[in-house]
């Protein structure tokens, strides 16, 4: 949520949520420009900062690994179907959310729609 408000308030609109017949659900996505982004918890996902293999139980470490080759697979997958993937770890978002907007921002000024399908409306500020 604290993502799609920045984006929202920083002009940038077109996307939608946790779209199932995209590989991986992201967390957002332009369909239309093929663009998905993944808000990844540290924990979860395996950020070096947050995990360490060895400090838990054999079944955290293992779930952890599974999150962490699993997030491998959804990219190679994306791009290989010709999808811009962004990940965002969880803290970045409270470190320094105007940088992750601007990733996000970046990525899809440079991915022309294809086909039909709509996609980005970028409203200015008057």
């Amino acid at each position: 949520m604290v993502l799609r408000r920045a984006l929202w308030g920083a002009g940038l609109r077109g996307w939608r949520c946790h779209v199932r017949n995209v590989p991986g659900t992201p967390d957002l996505c332009w369909q239309a420009r093929k663009v998905a982004v993944f808000v990844d918890s540290a924990w979860w996902h395996g950020h070096p900062s947050r995990w360490v293999a060895g400090r838990h139980p054999p079944e955290w470490d293992q779930k952890i690994e599974r999150n962490m080759r699993r997030d491998t697979e959804v990219n190679l997958i994306l791009n290989e179907m010709g999808w811009t993937v962004i990940r965002i770890w969880d803290f970045d978002l409270v470190d320094d959310i105007d940088v992750a907007v601007d990733r996000v921002k970046q990525v899809i000024a440079k991915r022309p729609p294809v086909g039909n399908k709509g996609g980005l409306t970028l409203v200015l500020p008057e």
